[in-house]
């Protein structure tokens, strides 16, 4: 039932659901990366240490650009979601297309 009335009132307002969902984005990058800097910097035996406070000081980097600039941030993340939903379409397509062929052959 719970779910039935956020999705209502998510349709309902759709650019407050934009706008929660980009700030709950920021938020978990940060907190990701901060639990990510000091898992690995507590651990001192784990192999390439390196790459994972580089990729937890990224990954809070990231969220605190979203969180300062969620407009921006929004509209970059439909442009990837557009493309990166082409580029599917089109290996989807050439998959299905090898398939008929194959099943032809």
């Amino acid at each position: 039932m719970l779910s039935i009335i956020i999705g209502l009132w998510a349709v309902r307002h759709v650019l407050i659901t934009l706008l929660a969902l980009t700030v709950f984005l920021g938020i978990f990058w940060i907190v990701n990366g901060v639990i990510d800097i000091f898992t690995t910097l507590s651990h001192r035996g784990m192999p390439e240490r390196g790459w994972s406070v580089l990729m937890g000081v990224l990954s809070a980097i990231a969220g605190i650009i979203v969180l300062a600039f969620p407009g921006l941030t929004l509209l970059g993340l439909a442009v990837i979601l557009g493309i990166w939903l082409l580029v599917f379409g089109i290996m989807e397509l050439t998959a299905a297309f090898r398939l008929r062929r194959l099943a032809a052959g």
